[in-house]
């Protein structure tokens, strides 16, 4: 660009105006190639551009290129991109001015939401320089914390802390090993070690760093609640977020997800809707992308334990649209609930199709971690299609390694689990409740009261499969004594018919009577959507409809969004309230004016308010 040519040789000196200079190029046609639509960067033909390289080193001193690189580097450090400061600064030798840049801008990327810029940075430096670094090894941690390879952070932390140790006690990176160190033990099940190291990092952490402390608020968090104390953790939470000073920006985005991943994990799905919609809202509203994709994954697993599943495809299909801001392991869980979504509406080449897409992100991610989502994503679909299931090869063990399951919704240690008890032999059968309840005290040690569900419900098979009715339904009792709060059903549904038999046992004992109604609604109903009784809608209760009454049934969903219609609201706004697309909305408007008989908005809204469906605000 003309002021790069400008800063570099100072061609007017020579009479020579840097735009006239471009603009002559194109017009002679010499290899010059156009890079933005504004007109103002450029860049030569490869081939021509080599020929130029060659010219330089023909008739310039080392010395005079390296001056060259050296004023580039500086140039581009004030006006971007980073990477060719960083590159132009390699060239000219002078590493620690390169290292220097680093440093100058990691903390601004990380309070971004930019790590991947960390990742391109670092890709300039060849290893042997990185390990010489304390702070281009926190600023790899990050990428590898962003990618799920927590395996391969402990090493760089080790580096790190013996490099700083060589220094400085007051190293302003150590709150960042604290951080690290805590994240690896919470996702090693230790909460009360994370919680230790994370105290610390609270305290040494600075200010400035936004995104670093957003992440210690998280991790203290779900660390608090994997201890057994959330409403400690919550009070924690509230108290930071309504104080004077309370943080804004990218850290209140990571206090508000907090939120809405302890209770998840707490299987408390209402308030969990209620919290996912602050954090969509804040971080729509200020325009944090990567916080607001995390919303709308959050809400794709909410729907899909409450078997809302056309909002869980829809959630997910637009999480993945922006698969590449995502948390590596978030993104292959993305796909997976897809994947199971689009069966579970009897849609088997979509769902072919989203597994082929994990497919791809895993061969491109070249991560274990994410091949074995695959295996295990291929697995539970076969299980869900009734195709003949073989448990797949696990690696070293004979099982998938555990793992803190948190809010994950693919977790190849519960489906190696379905696939025993699908094999359904006395010998897998013996294998999958071992396993079952091994995880299930892991979980019930961590507090995570969403997955023991799952695993419970799967012990309630297992049992029923091995003619232990009795201890089946005991198991059931507990998995409903956990779901019954949070309205949670998928786990009930996807077993299919023997646990509709359960089911029907428990209600004749009048044991959870009525989320066993909720639960055989969704076996009847196929894919109808469940209501989810959340306080972020007030929606009508479902009209009982008489013999005498002329059109068919409203679901829930529809009642919901006749409220918003009622409430003059436009499509994208009952969206943002619905947590679903414009584009769904839509799709339920059409289905309401067929049972209403109606042509439009105001037509539905009188009708449905002289039928006493619902009342005018």
């Amino acid at each position: 660009c003309a002021p790069l040519c400008a800063a570099i040789d100072s061609p007017e000196e020579d009479g020579v105006d840097c735009w006239e200079f471009i603009r002559s190029l194109q017009e002679e046609n010499l290899f010059i190639i156009k890079l933005d639509a504004e007109n103002q960067w450029f860049r030569y033909h490869h081939l021509f551009q080599q020929l130029l390289r060659n010219q330089l080193e023909r008739h310039y001193s080392r010395d005079e290129i390296t001056a060259l690189h050296s004023t580039a580097s500086s140039w581009f450090a004030d006006n971007g991109p980073i990477e060719m400061a960083i590159e132009h600064a390699l060239a000219a030798g002078d590493e620690t001015r390169a290292v220097q840049l680093i440093e100058q801008n990691r903390q601004k990327a990380l309070n971004e939401d930019k790590w991947y810029l960390l990742e391109k940075w670092l890709s300039k430096f060849y290893d042997t320089i990185i390990d010489r670094h304390p702070s281009l090894l926190m600023t790899k941690a990050w990428v590898l914390y962003h990618q799920f390879e927590i395996p391969a952070i402990p090493p760089i932390l080790d580096t790190c802390q013996s490099l700083m140790d060589e220094t400085s006690a007051d190293h302003p990176l150590r709150g960042e090993i604290d951080f690290f160190r805590g994240y690896i033990y919470y996702f090693i099940n230790e909460g009360a070690h994370s919680l230790k190291h994370l105290r610390a990092a609270r305290k040494n952490v600075p200010p400035d760093s936004e995104e670093v402390r957003g992440q210690v608020e998280i991790l203290h968090g779900l660390a608090t609640q994997m201890e057994g104390r959330k409403e400690e953790a919550v009070t924690f939470l509230n108290d930071l977020l309504t104080s004077r000073r309370g943080p804004q920006g990218v850290s209140r985005t990571r206090l508000l997800v907090t939120f809405v991943y302890i209770h998840i994990i707490a299987g408390d799905l209402d308030q969990a809707v209620e919290a996912n919609r602050h954090l969509l809202e804040f971080s729509t509203r200020g325009g944090y992308e990567y916080a607001r994709v995390w919303a709308v994954y959050l809400q794709g697993l909410i729907h899909f334990y409450r078997n809302n599943m056309e909002m869980a495809k829809d959630h997910f299909k637009q999480a993945v649209n922006h698969l590449y801001l995502m948390h590596t392991r978030a993104a292959a869980d993305c796909m997976a609930g897809l994947t199971y979504a689009c069966q579970t509406l009897q849609q088997p080449d979509e769902a072919d199709a989203a597994l082929e897409a994990l497919r791809e992100y895993s061969i491109l991610k070249n991560d274990p971690a994410c091949s074995l989502i695959v295996r295990s994503c291929e697995t539970r679909l076969a299980i869900m299609r009734g195709d003949p299931v073989s448990t797949p090869g696990w690696g070293q063990g004979s099982h998938p390694p555990d793992e803190n399951m948190v809010w994950w919704l693919e977790i190849p240690a519960v489906t190696h689990c379905r696939a025993l008890v699908a094999e359904g032999s006395d010998k897998s059968l013996d294998k999958a409740e071992t396993r079952l309840i091994e995880i299930l005290e892991l979980n019930r040690k961590n507090h995570n009261s969403l997955q023991m569900v799952d695993i419970l419900s799967l012990l309630a098979l297992a049992s029923k499969k091995r003619g232990r009715v009795d201890e089946a339904l005991e198991f059931l009792t507990q998995a409903l004594d956990l779901a019954a709060h949070g309205s949670l059903v998928r786990p009930f549904v996807e077993p299919g018919p023997p646990m509709a038999d359960l089911l029907n046992r428990l209600s004749d004992k009048n044991i959870h009577r009525d989320h066993i109604r909720l639960i055989m609604a969704a076996f009847q109903e196929g894919e109808e959507e469940i209501p989810t009784q959340s306080p972020v809608l007030s929606a009508s209760p479902p009209f009982n409809m008489s013999p005498q009454f002329p059109f068919e049934a409203l679901t829930n969903r529809e009642f919901d969004v006749l409220d918003l219609l009622a409430q003059r609201l436009q499509n994208k706004e009952i969206a943002e309230k619905l947590f679903i697309s414009p584009e769904t909305v839509r799709a339920h408007l059409k289905r309401i004016y067929q049972k209403l008989n109606v042509k439009n908005r105001r037509e539905a809204v009188d009708t449905a308010v002289n039928l006493g469906l619902i009342t005018r605000p």
